[in-house]
């Protein structure tokens, strides 16, 4: 047993079961804490790799992961891209309960958080996904449109309404028509500011973000919350927020 509090709920140990071979929570306790260290050597990093929710199959608690398995089965060449896809967990797991491996694509900005990916699940001779490095909104794919686009908790850390406005429109520009776009993030009612650990964090709303989907011809809008808790600020008003909705452009 570790000295370190790494909480693994069954859905992980599940994961890392089926997928890796890890047979006990004291097992995989140890090969967490190490990825972590490797994790926390990246330039920039965040909650999820302190609180070890980089392990958690996060996607597998939000209301439209069978959809994704569903569409995944009733379509051809379902193609998804997950973007701010860190270690890649959320593709793995999709993978183990059937989604085509050579249909899952990972982005993410950095090179260390992909290589992380490969130590975390000692896959990197075999794993099915393809993994992309960079900034969406620096990168051309239209050429190559896709079948579905995860964003999960990527939302909330973009800078300012701008970035997500340029985020969704890029979205847009990258589905084919009746495609799916899905993700979660925490959000408060309408976009503003909350002061977090003494820095000022913006928050994107939940009613701008359905307004700026229809503005991009999404429909069929879904969305869900759940409770968020902030250690560094008791009283916020923020929440998780699940939504999916499909591209339904003008013909």
């Amino acid at each position: 047993m570790t000295s370190q509090e790494v909480p693994i709920d069954d859905k992980t140990f599940k994961l890392f079961k089926d997928y890796v071979g890890v047979t006990s929570k004291e097992e995989l306790e140890t090969h967490l804490i190490d990825v972590q260290r490797e994790l926390l050597k990246a330039s920039r990093t965040f909650r999820c790799i302190e609180s070890f929710r980089f392990a958690v199959p996060r996607i597998t608690y939000r209301f439209y992961y069978d959809l994704l398995l569903d569409y995944a089965r009733s379509h051809t060449n379902p193609i998804l891209l997950d973007i701010g896809c860190c270690a890649g967990t959320d593709l793995r797991q999709l993978y183990v309960d059937g989604y085509p491996g050579d249909c899952l694509v990972g982005m993410d900005e950095s090179q260390h958080f992909i290589e992380c990916g490969y130590a975390l699940f000692k896959d990197k001779d075999r794993c099915p996904v393809q993994f992309q490095v960079g900034d969406m909104l620096s990168i051309d794919r239209s050429d190559t449109k896709v079948a579905v686009i995860m964003a999960g908790s990527l939302i909330h850390l973009l800078r300012n309404a701008d970035d997500v406005h340029a985020l969704v429109a890029r979205v847009a520009q990258w589905l084919r028509a009746g495609g799916l776009f899905v993700g979660a993030h925490v959000a408060i009612p309408h976009s503003g500011h909350i002061t977090r650990r003494g820095e000022s964090k913006f928050y994107f709303g939940k009613n701008d973000l359905h307004d700026l989907l229809v503005k991009h011809h999404f429909g069929n809008i879904r969305m869900e919350t759940q409770p968020h808790t902030d250690i560094f600020v008791p009283d916020s008003p923020a929440f998780w927020l699940s939504f999916s909705c499909i591209y339904s452009p003008p013909s």
